[in-house]
């Protein structure tokens, strides 16, 4: 499987939806589509398995949040096709071909929990009335996933070109987000120009002016992924044997440095909260083994060189970060204009925990519920910077500890089965432990941005879950792994 291959897929997938949209009403698309979305699903899950998946995994991290194609009233994103796609193609293998298998694990208890809460909310949603019940919670059909990637991968080895994809598609959307807001600033008409035509700002990529300079910055929703491309990434560079396994050296480097200057330049504090986080967790998890090289200092050093020589050499970058850190002080808040991003996040908290207060334990249902009544920041609206109170808001505080619990869960046995494994296979243990890492910073910078309910987020939790039960069952099955560890047989 080539990148090739993938873009070929992702591209016939658009050129389809784009002549069919041309024929049929946006209520008959998916009629209009299913022949197309049944052929693909065809080749991808019988004559290539592996292909829908990563293309749908590139799709969903590349594309944004948004819609790339609207018309006549309806929109159309490729990961729409990809999605049943996938689905179809996995029905196929285990009603037709008879080929599936499913593997002992833990997780199943809290997933099935978690389920359970996102459909009593679509239903308290209907119940109650609100407007567009299903537009959030339909994310989480992504983690149909992990029980694909289980099926699929339960008699083979380790998934590692799901892991290579991953990682490219979390470069590529790191790279492009960089030479845009290198582009909105060297040649600001022409860029603009291509942001009004091309669909970026109908696929949520914003491209706002900062505050107090002249400069213009690029925020990708699915930004927080790149946390997780630099974790792992790291620490397979630490192992010794990532590069000799999944890619090359200097191709994990590339990665690391291009991830992390993208959430650098982010302009978001929640992000650089993120990215501090994920290099003091990479950094406590080498300092405890004790396996601090020279090569990984040198090159967490290069990043904090390019970082701060950034910072120093630009007045108006200098000026930018000043202003976004003082404005975390509460004291600095009183003169702020009340469109500030921390004064519409701190009084919009403030309206949701009045609202989640009156339910606290069952919420109002997914959709745009009655709970404006507490506030003008809840007034019309379904999504929220602090994704946590969002959650309760819909779900109740029950909602909230099955997410909990089945996040906690599958952080946990990551890093417990990354210790297990560590000493027959340290390449297994960078890959859990740096995806753990990557989960937590995701959830850290929730508390300030959405991320969490993004299609990105939804297929990193899915794959980890995979990740993790497929480690397990190759430990438990495999005699190398016995002997190496004198395990009984």
């Amino acid at each position: 499987m080539t990148l090739g291959k993938i873009v070929s897929v992702i591209a016939a997938l658009t050129l389809i939806a784009v002549v069919s949209a041309l024929y049929s009403a946006a209520a008959g698309i998916a009629i209009a589509l299913s022949p197309f979305v049944a052929l693909a699903a065809l080749i991808m899950f019988v004559s290539m398995p592996a292909l829908g998946l990563a293309a749908l995994m590139a799709e969903v991290i590349c594309g944004g949040n948004g819609h790339w194609l609207e018309f006549r009233g309806g929109a159309l994103t490729p990961r729409y096709l990809l999605i049943v796609a996938v689905f179809l193609g996995f029905a196929a293998r285990i009603l037709l071909l008879r080929r599936t298998s499913v593997l002992r694990s833990r997780a199943w208890i809290p997933l099935g929990l978690f389920c359970l809460v996102v459909v009593y909310g679509i239903a308290c949603g209907y119940l109650n009335a609100n407007r567009d019940v299903l537009g959030e919670p339909q994310v989480w059909l992504y983690l149909i996933v992990y029980p694909i990637v289980v099926s699929l991968w339960s008699t083979k080895a380790f998934p590692d070109e799901l892991l290579r994809m991953y990682l490219w598609s979390a470069a590529g959307m790191a790279g492009l987000t960089l030479l845009l807001m290198l582009a909105a600033n060297l040649a600001p008409e022409p860029f603009f120009e291509l942001y009004r035509s091309a669909p970026l700002e109908r696929m949520r990529i914003t491209a706002p002016a900062l505050a107090g300079t002249s400069l213009t910055y690029v925020f990708w929703g699915n930004s927080s992924v790149a946390g997780v491309a630099l974790a792992v990434s790291l620490l397979l560079l630490d192992s010794g044997l990532g590069p000799k396994w999944l890619l090359p050296k200097r191709s994990l480097q590339f990665i690391a440095i291009l991830c992390a200057m993208t959430m650098l330049f982010s302009m978001t504090r929640g992000t650089w909260g993120q990215l501090a986080l994920m290099l003091a967790l990479v950094g406590v998890d080498i300092a405890v083994r004790r396996r601090i090289r020279g090569k990984s200092v040198l090159a967490l050093g290069a990043i904090a060189i390019i970082g701060v020589t950034a910072v120093v050499s630009s007045t108006q970058v200098r000026e930018a970060f000043v202003t976004r850190f003082d404005t975390l002080m509460p004291a600095n808040r009183v003169g702020l204009e009340a469109s500030d991003s921390m004064v519409t996040k701190a009084l919009e908290a403030e309206q949701q925990i009045l609202a989640i207060a009156n339910r606290p334990l069952l919420g109002y249902g997914f959709g745009v519920g009655d709970y404006g009544n507490f506030g003008n920041f809840l007034a019309d609206a379904s999504r929220f910077h602090n994704w946590f109170l969002g959650l309760a808001l819909k779900t109740g505080l029950i909602g909230v500890a099955s997410f909990v619990w089945l996040f906690a869960s599958v952080c946990y046995r990551a890093i417990r089965a990354g210790a297990r494994v560590g000493k027959a296979w340290p390449a297994y243990r960078a890959v859990l432990s740096g995806w753990a890492y990557g989960l937590i910073g995701i959830a850290f910078v929730s508390t300030s941005n959405p991320h969490a309910g993004t299609p990105a987020f939804v297929i990193t939790l899915g794959l980890g879950m995979a990740f993790v039960d497929l480690v397990n069952h190759y430990a438990n099955s495999s005699a190398k792994y016995r002997q190496r560890n004198n395990v009984p047989i």
